[in-house]
């Protein structure tokens, strides 16, 4: 499907959950073939740890839909956030990327 993306994502934590799960989710307005890359990246005092995974999906128009999980180990004072990178074509048969840059929730 050839479209013009408006992607709404966010990220949700499920509770009471240790090590830490995030679940990344994404909405379009449009129904939209998408490939995706989701990358997590942990900064503490101890170095540096990220976590990948992609994949491809249809974002069917206005329902939100869950891009898999993710188990991340926090410690107070760690710096966290989570890259989602979608890949489609446009209207004009043109490759496009769209990129958001999220902090991990607490």
């Amino acid at each position: 499907m050839h479209a013009d993306a408006n992607i709404q994502v966010w990220l949700e934590t499920m509770q009471n959950v240790r090590p830490a799960v995030i679940i990344p989710y994404a909405k379009s307005e449009s129904n939209l073939n998408v490939s995706y890359r989701i990358q997590a990246v942990r900064t503490s005092a101890q170095g540096k740890s990220q976590i990948s995974q992609g994949g491809a999906i249809n974002l069917p128009s206005g329902t939100p839909i869950a891009l898999g999980r993710m188990s991340l180990s926090r410690n107070p004072g760690d710096a966290c956030e989570v890259e989602i990178v979608f890949s489609y074509t446009n209207r004009d048969n043109d490759k496009e990327e769209r990129r958001y840059i999220l902090q991990c929730p607490e």
